[in-house]
C-alpha cells in the first residue's frame, strides 16, 4: 500500500487490489500477513486477515491492520484533502505504534 494506507493499492498474489475493490469485497483472504511499505506513514505495517494473525505479528513487533480497520480509515478519510488525510492517517498510525494491539473502530 503506498498511501495508507497509501491510497490502498495492494499486490496480492500478483493482482492489484484497489481501494474501491477492497470496499466492495466482503472478505480479504490472506494466508499470511502482508507486509506493506507505506510512504505516507513512512514505515512498515502489516495487513492481517484476522485477529490471530494480528496478535502473532504484533507479538513480533509489527503494526497490524485488519480489513475492517482499513475500511474504516478509508471511509473516515475519504472526504479529506490530501494534507488532512495524511495527518489523520499518521495520527491513527501513531496510536497503533504507541498502543500495540489497539484497533481502529468505526
Amino acid at each position: 500500500m503506498t498511501e495508507a494506507v497509501d491510497r490502498l493499492f495492494w499486490r496480492m498474489k500478483g493482482n492489484e487490489v484497489t481501494e474501491a475493490g477492497l470496499l466492495q469485497t466482503p472478505q480479504v483472504r490472506l494466508e499470511k500477513p502482508l507486509l506493506i511499505e507505506s510512504s505516507t506513514l513512512e514505515g512498515r505495517l502489516y495487513l492481517c486477515a484476522n485477529e490471530d494473525q494480528a496478535r502473532d505479528t504484533e507479538a513480533k513487533g509489527g503494526i497490524c491492520y485488519l480489513p475492517a480497520e482499513v475500511r474504516t480509515l478509508i471511509e473516515k478519510s475519504g472526504r479529506m484533502d490530501e494534507a488532512a488525510r495524511k495527518d489523520y492517517l499518521n495520527k491513527m498510525h501513531m496510536v497503533k505504534r504507541t498502543f500495540p494491539g489497539s484497533r481502529v473502530e468505526g
